[in-house]
């Protein structure tokens, strides 16, 4: 049976078999996920709407459904808070555009609309659910008329965005591995003119993926590495902040955990090229 389903899958158009596993991840992570996001919602908003409790996009307006992986994070405000600094340094910037490949349901596509209100956001993702998730968090967050929507974003694209567009250009990048396609200045040179925010991952074939993509840009870019710190640090941060819902660390803890793979880490890369520095 598992070979006859297989075969059919393999039979599928691209559009339809995308579909189809994006299907199958949401039923997965609803699975996994959804007891602890019914009794964080309850505990956290008691009876209000969801949104984002705490971090640079505090206040945003949230969704309250099944995304890639636990959507209490978001809530809580803790969702890869080790970037809290980068995102500081983002929002002191200002950009004309922000690029955002691999956006899931918009976090920082909305979140990012919402604090740059001169930025132009162009938010990609791959997956069709995750694009109807996006659209829905700007329409809550009231950045939809800034925010486009695309599938599979194309070195094209960012050629088309940066003629259409004067002035600095951020890219966030979170593509599970694909990084090491996109990221490449020679396929287009317009990336050694952007700010690039990238969450790296272990690539096959490529030994110390990380150092391998800071060689890329070594020579354009300003590079830093952050490193996963995990949700233990942030819990004992921002307990005393949760203590009147009656929390306490060990569940924030809990709620914050984001279960990322070992070796998850960003590169923070600072053009020396780009037009506004």
């Amino acid at each position: 049976m598992k070979d006859l389903f297989k075969n059919i899958l393999e039979k599928l158009p691209p559009s339809v078999l995308l579909r189809v596993r994006s299907w199958n991840n949401r039923r997965f992570f609803r699975r996994r996920f959804h007891g602890a996001q019914v009794e964080a919602r309850a505990r956290l908003f008691q009876g209000g709407a969801p949104r984002v409790m705490t971090g640079p996009f505090s206040g945003m307006p949230y969704l309250d459904e099944t995304v890639w992986g636990s959507i209490v994070p978001k809530w809580l405000g803790s969702y890869e808070w080790e970037l809290g600094g980068v995102i500081s340094e983002i929002l002191d910037q200002g950009y004309a555009t922000v690029v955002d490949v691999g956006c899931a349901e918009g976090y920082y596509a909305a979140g990012l609309a919402r604090r740059l209100v001169d930025s132009r956001i162009f938010a990609f993702d791959a997956d069709p659910f995750s694009r109807g998730q996006t659209r829905r968090l700007a329409a809550l967050a009231g950045v939809s008329e800034r925010v486009s929507m695309g599938s599979f974003c194309q070195h094209s694209d960012l050629v088309t965005i940066r003629r259409d567009f004067a002035g600095s250009m951020l890219v966030v990048c979170d593509i599970e591995g694909s990084e090491w396609e996109f990221l490449d200045p020679v396929q287009c040179r317009y990336l050694e003119e952007c700010d690039i925010l990238v969450e790296i991952h272990e690539v096959y074939g490529i030994r110390d993926f990380g150092a391998s993509m800071s060689d890329r840009f070594a020579a354009t870019h300003e590079i830093h590495s952050i490193a996963l710190a995990g949700s233990a640090e942030w819990a004992a941060r921002n307990a005393v902040r949760f203590s009147g819902l009656g929390l306490d660390q060990a569940w924030l803890e809990s709620m914050a955990r984001e279960f990322r793979a070992r070796g998850n880490a960003w590169l923070w890369m600072k053009s020396r090229r780009s037009g506004k520095r």
